[in-house]
């Protein structure tokens, strides 16, 4: 931790350890300031005038570090005020939320995703109560995260729109895998992987209602949900969860800012040696560059993107975090584009499906 320099440490060259300047010399410096500008003052009157100084320079704002109160003008006595706040200064909620976007790496790479999900218990209850509004719904959700994705684009370099012709054979096969080893499991373990049984909403649609759903859905699917979720899974999770030891640091520092129990683990040894890192899961991140692929990094984000989908499709999602991986290590130099372009492709794939055959699972 810096320590304030002391007062016989100043940077001044001309002050002597040990000595205090006269009530003459600090008279002498006051009225040396009121002076016209061309008055120079000689060499060692004063601290802060040197032998080569221009005529009119004013003296280095040193006098106060090196004289006691007691031979200061009362001008300088006055105890350090705040500035006044300032009026005109931008407040409200998107200026907060603007700051604690610049908070943390984790923060504009999360809300997008966390926004996302958090507003799908609004988009069903309109898929199942009000039809016709669930397509309205459903495209404010995209925009709305589709406006922090473009926000706050300075704090997230890495998710970029550009192409690798790799994308397609990638997204095409993944989807051949998803769609494939999911009608598989669902056959072999029908009790654990069939699902409830329970009608797909668009099935319940007309066909002019389905027809305004289903190419809004492909919009979400294909462009949108890509984006976030590669700047979410591939981005943040791979890089900082790639250390199995400090991803481990890392879960103990979270259990210490919890609510309830927070307090009560901080008083613990194994806490007070977790809090003496820095935070963890950040640094990791800074410290991972794109495209770096562990092997706790690939196990621990591919656990996390299986667990927000259905079991039948768990198998898929292991293909899919592997041929992601692969892409993104291989395209590493152009950014997510390349993997967001192969999701999209995927996704856009799973559309068509759907729409062509009516397996409303894949959906």
């Amino acid at each position: 931790m810096a320590t304030p320099s002391s007062p016989t440490s100043g940077s001044d060259p001309s002050h002597r350890p040990g000595s205090n300047p006269s009530p003459l010399a600090a008279t002498t410096v006051q009225l040396a300031a009121d002076l016209p500008g061309s008055f120079a003052l000689a060499p060692g009157l004063a601290p802060g005038i040197t032998p080569g100084m221009a005529p009119g320079m004013a003296p280095a704002p040193a006098l106060a570090d090196h004289t006691t109160a007691g031979h200061l003008h009362p001008s300088m006595q006055q105890p350090m005020q705040a500035p006044p706040p300032n009026p005109a200064a931008p407040t409200g909620a998107i200026v907060e939320l603007d700051r604690w976007m610049h908070q943390s790496p984790w923060h504009p790479r999360v809300a997008p995703f966390a926004v996302y999900v958090l507003m799908m218990p609004l988009t069903d209850f309109f898929r199942h109560n009000y039809m016709w509004g669930a397509p309205v719904i459903y495209l404010l959700q995209c925009l709305l995260v589709g406006l922090m994705l473009w926000r706050y684009r300075s704090l997230t370099p890495e998710l970029t729109v550009t192409f690798h012709w790799l994308a397609l054979p990638v997204g095409l096969a993944v989807a051949a895998a998803w769609v494939g080893l999911g009608l598989l499991l669902v056959e072999w373990f029908p009790g654990k992987f069939a699902g409830d049984g329970s009608t797909h909403y668009l099935e319940t649609y007309g066909p002019n209602l389905r027809s305004i759903s289903m190419p809004i859905r492909l919009l979400g699917m294909a462009v949108l949900v890509p984006l976030f979720e590669e700047l979410f899974v591939r981005s943040l999770l791979l890089r900082a969860l790639s250390s199995f030891r400090y991803t481990g640091v890392g879960i103990l520092q979270v259990l210490g800012d919890l609510p309830l129990i927070g307090s009560w683990f901080m008083q613990t040894d194994l806490a007070r040696r977790a809090d003496r890192h820095r935070t963890v899961f950040t640094t990791q991140f800074d410290r991972t560059e794109l495209g770096t692929v562990t092997l706790f990094g690939f196990i621990a984000s591919t656990f996390l993107f299986a667990s927000y989908h259905a079991p039948r499709d768990w198998a898929g999602c292991v293909i899919c975090a592997a041929a992601y991986c692969a892409l993104l290590r291989f395209t590493r130099d152009k950014g997510l584009g390349p993997v967001a372009w192969a999701h999209g492709v995927t996704n856009a794939a799973l559309w068509a499906y759907v729409w062509t055959t009516g397996d409303w699972q894949f959906l």
